[in-house]
């Protein structure tokens, strides 16, 4: 998700009796171990080109629920509790069951409430004393495992007096609260995070390599920061007081409700380096580093550097070894000690920025200490250098990324009933990790150079979208296709923008947003259909015609290449323009647009996950700077051929 800007506040002691290891040579340099259990993954380097990480798909939802889905109140996971905490590589993949009771495990780390009107009786809720009893939870600081979260309003009685342990003052890091899952039913599934995550474990005793904890990580393009919910994670009230520090970061802070913890949902959260309660100027005072992320979406996350790195796990696939392994990671990152309500409603317990700065930037505003390098800075001084080819030269790191629905989606339902091979999502780091590939465009695709203060983000210049109408029976791309469909060519280049309309490739925004006369000229000359005049504060958007899906088209992209030269790539019309409504089924069925107006103060556009998911895309980093973009289509009619083509064997466990 894309993020309007950052602040960050450093210690008057310039970290005085702290050892933070902030340069990218010195957060991975291990070669002294600390300890004889540690593993510093030394076999690691300069071994292994290709590295794949198997990531988890949203569940169905509405355009609705993916356009609000950290506004709304209904974020309930759907997440299997026995796979969270598991070790390996194991995503879903194929199909289950429509509705499903689950065991309800006592044993797991990470636990959602599965219940839309909660029950507040204790039946259920297990203390760190084992009592059955509220009013006798043990409020100890050791017994918060977990980081409780509230999808609901904040309650009057925020500030009320805490001598006695009622439910309205109890704090909620204090408490296990466990819950056990509701029945599913196929169309009316709890809205779980509307992105693609990935599970990273973290030591929690830098000396005992099985203390390790598993965090569920939103991936985020347009993010640099890396973080994870700190224990004891308090509310910051958005819109009020800010310190006079640096861009100033937000004062207040207030604890969370129990009884709207309970409707919400669960985090695995790591040993805050923070005292939350404490004042800005305080924690600085004692020689913490933090700093506040605010994103276009309204989420704001307060954010400290943990004291010392950390030593973070990735189980993925070795393409080259074609074996199971696993990446040590020995760096810093965040622990959030506040965020408002948007943030908190995200089922998952942080994000991993995989933005191209080389630095993390909510630490970065006004300090004379470096700040800490990014989860790819890391990684890529883990793995081999990427060989040098005729159009790879000078990369540092590259992210190709395969993601698809989940295999639950009503799309592969309708028309894809038979599937044989697995619906795997991944991103695999330096290399395609299979021996088939798609098609890219063979120009690269530069990044946009930013505007200071902006730094490098994967944005790139738009020039036109055109749309083209297939003959049935031809297949696509149909080069030699010239009916294009009335109102859809979007031309983005004008006096104020003679290289075209920026777009950020964002997998942190789950639709994709167009400055608005684009986006109404779509639904009034193409849908015939008129949008309301609320439509950028409600998302509701009309339904479109049936028409729309029995038509054969494909998108032809316009983009800006070096030294100005267009750079043409072909997409599906499909699953980026629209989609078919998961609530709705047979001739109740609804078409939804997944294209919005984008806030008239934001001068970009955002390429969401329903871009991603249908096409193919790759990141790359370059020594000299001049980051690229690749794309290949994802054509829905090619899917199985894709799925046999582009499957990691070695990466689902089933």
């Amino acid at each position: 998700m894309s993020r309007f800007c950052s602040s960050h506040i450093k210690s008057s002691e310039d970290g005085a009796g702290l050892q933070y290891s902030l340069l990218p040579s010195t957060a991975i340099a291990m070669e002294t171990p600390p300890s004889d259990y540690r593993h510093t993954n030394g076999d690691f380097v300069n071994d292994t080109s290709t590295i794949v990480i198997g990531l988890q798909p949203p569940p169905p939802a509405s355009a609705y629920e993916r356009a609000l889905w950290r506004a709304r109140g209904i974020t309930t996971s759907e997440i299997d509790p026995s796979e969270p905490g598991s070790r390996g590589l194991h995503v879903v993949t194929k199909r289950v069951p429509t509705a499903v009771t689950d065991s309800g495990d006592d044993s797991t780390d990470t636990v959602s409430s599965g219940h839309s009107s909660p029950d507040l009786s204790t039946q259920g809720l297990r203390t760190p004393i084992d009592s059955p009893d509220i009013s006798s939870l043990s409020l100890k600081d050791e017994a918060a495992d977990m980081c409780l979260f509230v999808p609901r309003e904040r309650a009057s009685h925020t500030n009320a007096n805490r001598s006695g342990p009622s439910m309205q003052s109890l704090e909620p890091s204090d408490a296990i609260i466990e819950a056990k899952f509701a029945p599913r039913s196929p169309y009316r599934k709890p809205t779980q995070t509307q992105g693609y995550t990935a599970s990273i474990n973290i030591l929690e005793d830098e000396h005992n390599m099985d203390s390790d904890k598993t965090y569920v990580l939103l991936v985020d393009t347009a993010c640099e920061d890396t973080f994870v919910m700190g224990k004891g994670v308090m509310q910051v009230l958005s819109g009020g007081r800010r310190d006079n520090q640096g861009l100033g970061m937000l004062v207040e802070r207030t604890n969370w409700d129990l009884i709207d913890i309970i409707r919400g949902n669960v985090h695995t959260a790591i040993r805050n380096p923070v005292d939350p309660t404490l004042t800005n100027k305080e924690m600085e005072d004692r020689g913490n580093i933090i700093g506040e992320i605010t994103f276009q979406d309204g989420g704001v996350a307060q954010l400290a550097l943990v004291r010392s790195p950390r030593t973070c796990i990735l189980f993925c696939y070795d393409w080259k070894r074609e074996a199971q392994s696993t990446v040590y990671l020995y760096w810093q990152f965040g622990a959030a000690f506040a965020v408002n309500q948007r943030v908190m409603r995200d089922p998952t317990s942080g994000i991993l920025g995989l933005g191209p700065h080389g630095t993390q930037r909510a630490y970065e505003s006004r300090s004379s200490t470096p700040a800490p390098p990014t989860f790819l800075e890391v990684l890529e001084q883990r793995l081999s250098r990427i060989r040098t080819t005729a159009n790879r030269r000078g990369e540092t790191i590259a992210i190709y990324f395969a993601l698809r629905l989940s295999p639950d989606s009503e799309t592969y339902r309708n028309h894809v009933p038979r599937i044989e091979y697995p619906i795997q999502s991944w991103i695999s780091f330096n290399g395609w990790p299979c021996t088939n590939e798609p098609q890219w465009n063979e120009k690269k695709i530069p990044i946009c150079n930013p505007v200071p203060p902006d730094v490098k983000q994967w944005k790139v210049y738009l020039k036109r979208i055109k749309t083209f109408i297939v003959s049935p029976g031809v297949a696509r791309p149909d080069l030699a296709a010239e009916t294009g469909w009335e109102g859809t060519t979007m031309n983005f280049v004008n006096a104020q923008r003679p290289s075209g309309l920026r777009i950020l490739l964002d997998t942190g925004s789950s639709l994709s947003y167009l400055p608005s006369p684009y986006v109404e000229d779509l639904y009034v000359n193409v849908y015939k259909r008129t949008l309301p005049d609320d439509v950028r504060t409600t998302r509701v958007t009309p339904p479109l015609p049936d028409w729309v899906e029995r038509r054969k088209v494909q998108v032809l992209y316009e983009f800006e290449g070096k030294r100005g030269q267009s750079v043409e790539v072909y997409g599906p019309f499909e699953r980026f323009f629209y989609q078919e409504s998961p609530t709705r089924s047979g001739s109740n069925r609804l078409l939804e647009g997944l294209i919005l107006p984008q806030d008239p103060d934001v001068d970009f556009g955002v390429f969401g996950l329903n871009f991603f998911q249908s096409m193919y895309v790759s990141l790359h980093k370059a020594k000299d700077g001049e980051h690229f973009v690749r794309m290949a289509p994802q054509w829905p009619e090619n899917l199985e051929t894709d799925l046999r083509d582009y499957e990691v064997e070695g990466l689902s466990a089933d």
